[in-house]
């Protein structure tokens, strides 16, 4: 069960453009002899490069993939290792069970990380019987800032290619022995599940 986030907006692009244009600029006055204080404006100019090709690298070139997958080590599998279905037989037909019908404990969301043409590497790996919590955060800056408040402070960790403007799920897990902040970008069946089975957690 796998969940790729898409960009959708044009904010990155508009700050990318934003910060060229303000380094060129910085750059520009300075060569010019009659303005005093290049060397802070070439700084300046430097830094705001630097910026730039943060913002292009971590949003523009950078992608995430959400994961559900079966757990390296399993406590409790009722599937074959081997394979994300099980086949059993129920009123002398085959029937096919997907990923979602095994236990929590069974599973793990595994966040994949990909820039540019590099290979996909683990960015972030939690058991699904790990997570305590799961919730839509709003998109009002505002009630956004009330949410995690009230979710209260911890390590945080997110896994973006928006800037602003997208469906954010805020997961509380806690991964070895320490409870921590997972945002990613997710909606439709992938959020709806990862809700159950914070629900399902939380009435063991």
């Amino acid at each position: 069960m796998n969940y790729i986030p898409k960009q959708k907006n044009k904010a990155a692009d508009v700050t990318i453009l934003a910060l060229f244009l303000c380094a060129t600029v910085a750059v520009g006055f300075s060569a010019i002899e009659m303005i005093p204080g290049k060397g802070i404006l070439q700084s300046v100019g430097l830094f705001i490069f630097v910026a730039m090709i943060y913002v292009l690298v971590r949003y523009k070139f950078t992608t995430f993939e959400y994961q559900i997958r079966i757990a390296a080590k399993p406590k409790k599998s009722l599937h074959n290792e081997d394979s994300e279905e099980e086949t059993v037989k129920e009123g002398g037909e085959v029937k096919g069970l997907p990923i979602t019908a095994m236990p929590p404990e069974a599973l793990e969301l595994c966040i994949n990380r990909k820039q540019g043409r590099r290979n996909e590497y683990f960015e972030c790996i939690v058991r699904l019987s790990e997570i305590e919590s799961c919730q839509r955060l709003p998109n009002d800056k505002k009630e956004k800032k009330e949410a995690l408040k009230k979710i209260g402070k911890m390590p945080t960790y997110k896994y973006l290619v928006n800037m602003v403007g997208a469906d954010q799920l805020l997961l509380t897990a806690k991964v070895l022995g320490k409870r921590v902040i997972i945002i990613i970008e997710a909606e439709g069946k992938f959020a709806d599940y990862l809700c159950a089975v914070a629900r399902f957690n939380n009435e063991k």
